[in-house]
């Protein structure tokens, strides 16, 4: 690209960076920082999980009665409905301190 952030708005306009920010590539840094989970699957990764998946549900349809039910492979952003989570937001150690009894 030949450019740094100095040359906003000058040589490029704030558009334009815009623009690359959204667009970004998946190996650069800003990627990275925006979308930690994805960063690491490339689209070679997401082929590999449903390659699996597909194996999975083969070997369950060959497997006879009895079989577990395969689950799909985790993939980065999405959300198993069966998972338990706690939480979502943080306590302050006083709030935390109180409701532990100490």
């Amino acid at each position: 690209m030949g450019w740094t952030l100095a040359d906003v708005p000058s040589r490029v306009s704030w558009r334009d960076l815009l623009a690359y920010c959204r667009n970004a590539p998946r190996d650069s840094a800003l990627f990275r920082v925006a979308n930690p989970e994805q960063a690491e699957w490339d689209p070679n990764s997401w082929i590999l999980a449903d390659v699996v998946d597909q194996l999975q549900w083969l070997r369950f349809a060959l497997s006879g009665k009895g079989a577990k039910k395969p689950k799909a492979y985790r993939r980065p952003g999405v959300e198993d409905e069966n998972e338990t989570t706690f939480g979502g937001s943080h306590m302050e150690l006083d709030a935390m301190k109180d409701w532990l009894g100490w």
